[in-house]
């Protein structure tokens, strides 16, 4: 553990500050970095969040899951699918993805696309 660093429950914190709990990058040079919130005998919060980042030129991987998703687009401009529609978004939107909606951002700009990933599972969901 780093210097001026505490636990809370599970999950390192400095100075305030949640570090990153799981971070990868994907071969197309996208990083994601996906924080893990305090819990206390159980997660404090409902959801997980995540940092993504992809270079321009790059896209992410063509996405299904169970859980619901929200992206907050922080910086840059992108093309995404949601389901087979195409959309073009930019720093400032906020998109909301149900659940086994599939989805896909794609990168064409020689810029980074920046955003948020907040996803949860829908009440009553049990996994088979």
């Amino acid at each position: 553990m780093r210097k001026n660093s505490t636990v809370k429950g599970n999950t390192r914190m400095r100075r305030g500050h949640l570090e990153v709990f799981s971070g990868h990058t994907k071969p197309s040079g996208t990083k994601i970095a996906i924080f893990e919130l305090p819990t206390v005998e159980v997660p404090a919060m409902p959801f997980k969040f995540a940092r993504v980042s992809v270079p321009g030129g790059a896209n992410t991987d063509p996405d299904t899951h169970e859980v619901r998703e929200i992206w907050l687009i922080a910086q840059g401009e992108a093309r995404v699918t949601i389901a087979g529609n195409e959309i073009t978004v930019r720093a400032g939107d906020v998109l909301y993805f149900d659940s086994n909606q599939t989805h896909q951002l794609f990168n064409d700009s020689g810029e980074s696309v920046e955003f948020f990933a907040v996803w949860w599972r829908p009440r009553g969901y049990t996994p088979d």
